[in-house]
């Protein structure tokens, strides 16, 4: 009746979207920002010849020595954060340059900044495509086909309707103030 199971379906597979989305994010920011590297002339050391590769590991740096800085003061707020953002939703991640009441925690640096900028941008270009379109599609092709105030499930994509609506509207402001804010 309806159709909802074929909506329900489709429901899932957005949200499995936004699951892959999240995972992607944080394989993405854990290879960038919380992992190590090898410096180049320690590299170009191995390339001829001069070191071993298991010598050039004593040497690895960081690569984002700033937000590598800001995430052993704040710890526990940095493993919060990656939970949440593996869990949730990637935009957790936003908090780390949030500048919330000004608390320090909220106001991580980065040496890589400007790639940070253009990968979160992506990403947030991703989501809106992947995920609150696709959903406006489900919901505005759902209440063709639901008899109006007849059922709770035309009331719940009337919402979900509003709330994509509004986290595409969101996301653009913030699209449009990132290079500001970072």
């Amino acid at each position: 009746m309806y159709g909802t199971p074929t909506f329900a379906i489709l429901a899932l597979i957005v949200t499995f979207a936004a699951i892959l989305v999240n995972i992607i994010f944080q394989i993405w920011f854990a290879k960038h920002f919380n992992s190590k590297k090898i410096p180049d002339d320690i590299e170009r050391r191995v390339r001829l010849n001069k070191m071993t590769r298991a010598e050039s590991y004593k040497h690895m740096v960081d690569k984002d020595e700033k937000f590598i800085n800001h995430k052993r003061q704040h710890r526990c707020f940095s493993y919060c954060i990656f939970a949440a953002t593996a869990a949730i939703s990637y935009k957790f991640n936003k908090c780390y340059y949030s500048f919330f009441y000004d608390i320090k925690m909220y106001q991580a640096h980065f040496s890589q900044a400007k790639y940070y900028r253009k990968m979160m941008t992506w990403y947030q270009i991703i989501y809106i495509v992947c995920i609150d379109l696709s959903l406006i599609c489900i919901d505005i092709t759902g209440l063709t086909k639901v008899e109006p105030w007849d059922n709770q499930f035309f009331i719940i994509q009337i919402e979900t309707l509003v709330l994509s609506v509004f986290s595409i509207v969101l996301g653009a402001i913030e699209l449009w103030r990132l290079k500001d804010i970072l």
